[in-house]
């Protein structure tokens, strides 16, 4: 069953679309932006701890748009499952979503002002529905999801300990046999977060900065010819940037040297990646790679 929160969640993903698919702009009302403090617009017109969204009819009335707040009033007075007033209308995200694309045409597109083209625009690029896609699936044997790639948030600055999992999950899917996607700045449950923080950790500070470090880090820890069959894109997603990081199967084992000493070998088992003692990775090598001694 869908909580009040996940379906908040949901319209606000949703509304995210829309802005972007319309280059939208929505002026917050006061209801809604003690929600929408460093939120994108239109997510301001959802707010989360209710799980209701708001549709300031005020505003439109008081900028001689009467006929659309009349339109708007109706149609959410037909969705709603709860009492709609009149001039701040809330209503549960959960109606909203059950009744999506009746809401877009009859109320959320008059209230933000779109016309039936507006409404049709062309859908996102490939590589972004392509990223959504994965997200949707969720973490499986060739898809692992990172929140960042250096930045924790639990202790509010760079841990290298998230900068040791990018590599191990480059590795493993690297040693698989097949191909692997590593998302980095999407939580373990699907939200996108961006990379923001890790930004602020790299030099220059923006996407092409963090593709440069992610690039010296794989090929410091994994060797060049490894990390030379590595791709790495970025692509913006719900305003945010994500660091898509495709690996195909090696064609060697392929070990991280974190440091002089200290050499590891990784394998992707399932939704997980697996550290490998010396007797398993040769034995592991011998039948992937058809390497090392015989029996």
């Amino acid at each position: 069953m869908t909580t009040p929160t996940e379906a908040a969640q949901e319209a606000i993903r949703r509304m995210d679309e829309l802005a972007i698919a319309t280059d939208l702009h929505v002026q917050r009302t006061k209801a809604s932006f003690q929600y929408s403090a460093g939120k994108s617009d239109p997510a301001v017109l959802i707010e989360g701890k209710t799980g209701r969204a708001f549709f300031d009819l005020k505003t439109l009335r008081r900028t001689g748009r009467d006929a659309r707040a009349a339109r708007v009033h109706k149609s959410l007075l037909l969705l709603s499952s709860e009492p709609v007033q009149l001039d701040v209308a809330a209503i549960p995200c959960k109606d909203l979503l059950e009744h999506w694309d009746e809401a877009i045409s009859t109320a959320i597109g008059p209230f933000l002002g779109l016309t039936p083209a507006q409404l049709a625009a062309p859908s996102e690029p490939p590589e972004v529905l392509e990223v959504r896609s994965l997200i949707a699936a969720g973490e499986s044997a060739r898809v692992e999801f990172k929140s960042s790639a250096r930045w924790d948030q639990r202790l509010d600055g760079r841990n290298k300990a998230m900068e040791d999992e990018v590599v191990k999950t480059v590795a493993g899917f690297a040693n698989s046999k097949h191909s692997g996607t590593l998302l980095i700045g999407v939580a373990p449950d699907g939200s996108v977060l961006g990379l923001d923080h890790d930004f602020k950790l790299v030099r220059p500070q923006d996407a092409d900065g963090f593709e440069n470090w992610l690039t010296t880090l794989l090929t410091t820890r994994i060797g060049k010819t490894p990390a030379a069959d590595v791709r790495i894109s970025m692509v913006r997603v719900s305003r945010q940037h994500v660091c898509v990081v495709r690996v195909d199967p090696s064609s060697a084992p392929v070990f991280d040297r974190d440091g002089k000493e200290t050499v590891r070998f990784f394998v992707r088992m399932n939704n997980s990646t697996r550290d490998m003692n010396v007797e398993d990775a040769l034995d592991y090598a011998r039948k992937r790679f058809e390497w090392g001694p015989a029996d």
